[in-house]
């Protein structure tokens, strides 16, 4: 199925409970969920604990002190939206793939944010397919 996230993101609501949210301590997060609609605080829960950890890899390739493909995979990843879990699949075999032919001599810490963002993402699409079940406003039937 695919994702309304990016569309939530956009909105005025999502944006007025986010800069809400980050000011908040940990332990304090769960207080905004009765002052937002469900669909909002899905959307935050999901942006901030499932999809953040993806769109890190944006600043982490570009602070890579390398120069293989780090700048390319943090431009890449500058402005990347899974918008269904097929995406997050297609950049799992993506990166194997250029895991298979990388110098990892040449490039170690490199070799190792491909090889970290490769967990991620198989962890970004079992946590998907995990709300795709669960929060079923968060998602559209194709």
């Amino acid at each position: 199925m695919e994702t309304t996230f990016y569309e939530i993101r956009k909105t005025d609501e999502y944006r007025n409970a986010a800069s809400v949210y980050t000011l908040l301590p940990a332990n304090y997060k769960y207080k905004i969920e009765p002052l937002v609609s469900k669909e909002i605080y899905t959307a935050l829960i999901f942006g901030y604990n499932v999809i953040s950890k993806i769109e890190d890899y944006c600043d982490k390739f570009y602070e890579c002190k390398e120069h293989g493909l780090s700048y390319e995979i943090g431009l890449y990843f500058q402005k990347k939206e899974y918008t269904h879990n097929g995406l997050i699949k297609s950049d799992i075999e993506k990166f194997k793939a250029l895991l298979k032919v990388y110098n990892s001599e040449k490039f170690p810490e490199e070799y190792k944010l491909i090889n970290d963002l490769i967990d991620d993402l198989k962890l970004l699409l079992e946590k998907w397919l995990i709300y795709e079940k669960e929060h079923p406003e968060l998602f559209k039937k194709n």
